[in-house]
């Protein structure tokens, strides 16, 4: 089995944790828990579990600051965040250190919790057999040379091989020492691969990937500039590794290897059908560089997000925000949900135009996933706040992560919400069209009980809304808050009780359900200019 550790300041949420799962069915088993960073650090080093579920804010050792430490040490171990809806800020950095999932506690169901860690199982498992594999290759060479040769070049691009100095023996073995200079890495992978893939068979999607190997094999055989070696990475991606060849170094390498890639997405769409794209590292002279020619071959496929998809991406054209003008954008959620609630579509567009037109410029694949959850997540509690019905509402959800999980460029984001939040808009109107009514009976309500200690929360859960549905809906169609209306009808029976009785002001106040009394002649002073005594002179000169 593979182990599990908890880490969270809160021992319900700990319980809670270990309560929802049924962890030997899984195959997954709790090996320990801990309130925070520090002793977590600990049982780490001691348990050496294969799985950290941790919170972000925490005493004495934060989430953050245990990750850069597990890190340190071990960039195997899957880590799970699992944190506030209001901790994004945090989970930006978790995800940069190597957090695998985000969890929001509050939108947290068990069997949603399960897939995750069945999907964490299924990589540990197939990691490890990938290890088991190459060491059982190594030992008794019974594979074939073409496996042994991507395993090398895969850890290679991982960094996962110590003193690159020494492998050159290994290259000569392998049939690859030719891979000394002028070097180039392409990253080349199907665009949208889940949506395409989404009802394929594993069969049918290994004979995808055969067919994308074969369509580039026969593109770089064709090309007399350069030479070059195949090998899969693991996100569904294929890489290639080239050397620019003698007769034409005088050339610039990068370019040379722009127009082999050029012609590679040219030959392979024509033959799959599909479209590609391939994102390009700097030129390097030495094969030991492979892991960062990886890390920017892999920073520019990534930035199809914001170029577009079918394309070839250098990484060079990549790197034009400086890091000091980069601005972190937060979301202003509460302005979008005010719009969506007043039914702005025009607002509620222009907001998610701004918030994209931001993006683009900020060029943060990360922050791009991060806000897109939060954006989901604002979608699916207001769809819980007017909807009835929480299981269609959960099957929604469900809909929601996964479309947006076939969508590759910005453009794709932005459209999909923009399209989502105007059928929220639509759905929301039907609803206030049938919930009219239900604010005249908010109305009666409150003009009978005013003098009683009533709340926003009273009056909604009276007429059956979601307070914050409630408060949109009473603004809506009363043109005023209902503090405002509840204010004002106080004031005006506090009025008619300082003409009409010998009521002290304190009582007064009470009179009309305000029991604060310098509370109360404050608010009657703002209402009237006056203060409740003056209110009473004046009154009784007249």
């Amino acid at each position: 089995m593979f182990g599990v550790l908890v880490v969270d300041d809160e021992m319900v949420v700990r319980y809670g944790i270990r309560s929802m799962v049924d962890w030997e069915k899984i195959a997954l088993t709790v090996v320990g828990d801990a309130a925070n960073g520090k002793e977590a650090l600990e049982l780490f080093h001691r348990l050496k579990p294969d799985i950290v579920i941790t919170d972000i804010k925490m005493p004495v050792m934060d989430g953050i600051e245990l990750i850069q430490k597990i890190r340190a040490v071990n960039t195997e171990t899957k880590i799970v965040i699992l944190s506030c809806y209001e901790d994004f800020s945090y989970a930006r950095e978790a995800v940069r250190f190597g957090a695998a999932e985000y969890l929001i506690k509050s939108d947290m169901m068990p069997a949603d919790f399960e897939q995750i860690l069945l999907r964490l199982k299924d990589s540990l498992i197939h990691e490890r057999v990938q290890q088991e594999n190459f060491a059982e290759i190594q030992g008794k060479m019974q594979e074939t040379e073409s496996i042994i040769k991507e395993k090398f070049l895969w850890d290679l691009s991982l960094g996962v091989i110590a003193q690159p100095e020494r492998f050159q023996d290994t290259l000569q073995r392998l049939g690859i020492d030719y891979l000394q200079q002028n070097l180039i890495l392409f990253e080349v992978g199907i665009d949208y691969f889940e949506k395409v893939t989404s009802e394929y068979s594993e069969n049918q999607k290994k004979e995808l990937m055969q067919s994308l190997d074969d369509g580039i094999r026969e593109a770089i055989s064709g090309s007399p500039e350069c030479r070059g070696e195949i090998y899969p990475g693991n996100s569904g991606e294929l890489n290639v590794i080239l050397t620019i060849r003698e007769l034409y170094k005088g050339k610039n390498a990068v370019q040379t290897a722009q127009s082999i890639a050029r012609r590679v997405v040219q030959e392979v769409e024509a033959k799959l059908g599909q479209s590609i794209t391939i994102g390009l590292s700097d030129c390097f002279n030495e094969i030991g560089r492979l892991k960062q020619a990886y890390s920017e071959t892999r920073h520019a496929y990534q930035y199809k997000r914001f170029f577009g998809c079918g394309r070839v991406i250098c990484y060079s054209d990549t790197v034009t925000v400086e890091v000091g003008k980069q601005q972190s954008i937060r979301a202003n959620i509460k302005e979008l949900q005010d719009d969506v609630y007043l039914l702005d579509s025009g607002k509620t567009q222009a907001f998610l135009d701004q918030l994209f037109r931001q993006m683009e410029q900020n060029r943060d694949y990360e922050e791009i996933n991060l806000i897109a959850l939060e954006l989901v997540l604002t979608l699916s509690n207001i769809y819980v706040d007017v909807c009835d019905n929480n299981e269609d509402m959960s099957q929604k959800k469900k809909e929601y992560y996964q479309q947006i999980q076939y969508l590759e460029t910005v453009a794709d984001i932005k459209n999909w919400f923009k399209a989502a939040y105007s059928q929220l808009i639509d759905d929301i109107r039907a609803v206030y069209n049938q919930d009219r009514n239900v604010i005249a009976k908010a109305v009666h309500f409150i003009n009978i009980h005013y003098h009683q200690d009533i709340s926003l929360t009273d009056v909604s859960e009276y007429v059956h809304l979601s307070k914050n549905y409630f408060t949109h809906l009473f603004k809506k169609e009363a043109g005023e808050s209902f503090v405002e209306y509840l204010t004002k009808l106080r004031m005006e029976k506090a009025k008619l009780l300082l003409q009409n009785s010998d009521l002290r002001t304190a009582e007064v106040g009470e009179a009309v359900g305000v029991f604060d009394s310098h509370y109360f002649s404050k608010v009657f002073k703002r209402n009237t200019g006056l203060s409740p005594t003056e209110f009473k002179d004046v009154f009784r000169k007249k």
